[in-house]
C-alpha cells in the first residue's frame, strides 16, 4: 500500500495524474483493507490533490475532507493540518486565494503547536503555492490573512475547513 501511494506521489510529480490516481486509488483499497487509517488518510488528500491537478475540484474538495475526518478522529494535528494544506491548494485552483492564505495560516499555527515543519518533501510546492497567493494578494493583505489564520482556533479552522 506504501509502495503505491509512493508511485503515486511520483508520478503527480511529474504530471502524470491520470497514472497518480490510478496508483493512489490502489493504494487507498489495500490501506482500507489492513485498516491502516493513517496511510488511507494520506491516500485520501494526495488522490485529492491528484484530482485537483486534474481539474476535478469538487472531487478533490471531497477526498481531502474524508482524509481530513479520519485524521481528526485520531487526533492527529499533523495530518490535520497537512489536509488545511490540501484544501487550501484547491482553494487556490478555485481562485480563492483568501480562504487558501486562512488555510495556510490555520495549518501553520498548528504545525508550530505540534511541534511539525512542513516536510522537507513538500517543502518546494508549499513555498510555491503560498508565493502564489502572495502574489495574486499582495503582501499587505497576505500578512493580514496569514495572521488572522494563525489566530482561529483549531475547531474555528476545522470549521472553515470543511465549509
Amino acid at each position: 500500500a506504501r509502495s503505491l501511494r509512493s508511485l503515486g506521489q511520483a508520478a503527480q510529480g511529474q504530471s502524470e495524474y491520470k497514472r497518480a490516481v490510478e496508483f493512489l486509488e490502489e493504494s487507498l483499497i489495500l490501506y482500507k483493507e489492513i485498516e491502516g487509517n493513517v496511510g488511507a488518510a494520506m491516500s485520501l488528500c494526495f488522490l485529492g490533490r491528484a484530482e485537483a491537478d486534474r481539474g476535478n475540484l469538487d472531487k478533490a474538495t471531497k477526498l481531502v475532507k474524508d482524509g481530513f475526518s479520519i485524521f481528526q478522529e485520531m487526533g492527529n494535528k499533523w495530518g490535520v493540518a497537512w489536509c488545511f494544506e490540501c484544501l487550501a491548494s484547491v482553494a487556490l485552483y478555485r481562485d480563492r486565494a483568501k480562504q487558501a492564505v486562512r488555510l495556510f495560516g490555520a495549518a501553520e499555527a498548528l504545525r508550530d503547536a505540534a511541534g511539525v515543519p512542513v516536510a522537507h518533501a513538500d517543502r518546494v510546492e508549499y513555498d510555491k503555492e503560498v508565493a502564489a497567493v502572495r502574489s495574486k494578494l499582495g503582501n499587505e493583505k497576505f500578512s493580514a490573512l496569514w495572521a488572522e489564520g494563525r489566530s482561529i482556533s483549531i475547531e474555528e479552522a476545522i470549521e472553515y475547513a470543511l465549509e
